[in-house]
């Protein structure tokens, strides 16, 4: 049975990563979200033909635009198996129950295995409860790993004898080692993967990693082993009420507290904060959020009359 339809959080309109799209990349993301073809993953089959004819665009425009929304991290994709993953999906979507949970987990497993969706799901903690339960019973050991299929490698040409140069002096080639790291993008993989949260608890966002700021990440990031051990944090974070402003005082948790302090991160994971507040707060909409306090806003007029 094909979805009736998919949601998009009203926030998502108003901020700046959205913002940063083309057109025609904010009009693809919304079909991502709520097209027929789609699952309560988040993650399916799309081939591209299947795109071109529900949004009536030519090849270009839409293998374009898809290459937008991968270089910009909002979905990841593999091309030979015609699979998208939207990314930051659970904060716009939900497992509202066991039935729907047990769908979604068979919708997984006639997905082909490729790594990008092994590394989507790994860390079941980040999954909806329902959903992670029927993860952990169907693999208790964690998911497989991907098929990997190799090809003949070809025979080697044969290399050209270099020619003498008499015109100037012998340079040394380049290494690795001179050229510096292939990829340093962790630490900005990070602050997203917070902003994503911050954007459904209501949290403070990350706007720029200042020098000081992306030097106390680089290091928990160390520490935790990597973007693997900064996820399992979040996830932490999201199950614990009195870290999303649920406590008696309504602190909230913020990312420089969360990264300037070396126990920060390791408190959270091993679970310091669990079940502290008085309950786990909801990822309300902004508008709920101004309605809510507009009513305080209220409430404290009445007392002053």
């Amino acid at each position: 049975m094909a979805r009736l339809f998919g949601r998009i959080e009203t926030s998502m309109w108003r901020t700046a990563k959205f913002q940063s799209l083309s057109d025609d990349a904010k009009m693809m993301w919304c079909y991502l979200i709520a097209c027929p073809h789609g699952n309560a993953l988040g993650a399916y089959i799309l081939p591209l033909g299947y795109a071109i004819a529900d949004l009536r665009w030519d090849l270009n425009r839409a293998g374009e635009t898809l290459r937008e929304l991968v270089s910009k991290r909002f979905i990841d994709r593999d091309e030979d198996a015609d699979l998208v993953i939207i990314r930051g999906w659970w904060g716009h979507n939900t497992i509202e129950n066991r039935n729907v949970a047990v769908a979604a987990l068979k919708a997984f497993e006639a997905l082909p295995r490729v790594p990008k969706l092994l590394a989507a799901f790994r860390d079941f903690q980040t999954l909806p409860k329902q959903l992670a339960e029927r993860f952990a019973e169907q693999y208790p050991s964690g998911l497989p790993n991907p098929i990997e299929t190799k090809e003949p490698e070809p025979e080697p040409e044969p290399e050209p004898e270099p020619e003498p140069d008499t015109a100037s002096p012998a340079r040394a080639k380049p290494t690795l080692a001179l050229i510096g790291p292939v990829n340093g993008h962790e630490e900005d993989e990070a602050q997203e993967m917070w902003n994503e949260l911050a954007l459904r608890f209501g949290l403070r966002a990350v706007r720029s990693l200042s020098p000081t700021r992306r030097a106390h990440l680089k290091n928990r990031l160390k520490e935790c082993g990597g973007l693997t051990g900064w996820q399992a944090c979040l996830a932490k974070i999201e199950s614990s009420p009195g870290l999303l402003g649920n406590g008696n005082d309504g602190w909230c948790i913020t990312f420089d507290w969360l990264v300037e302090d070396a126990n920060h991160v390791e408190r959270v994971v091993e679970g310091n904060y669990d079940g502290w507040g008085s309950g786990r707060r909801s990822a309300s909409s902004p508008d709920d959020r101004w309605a809510e306090a507009l009513g305080r806003l209220d409430a404290a007029a009445e007392n002053l009359k």
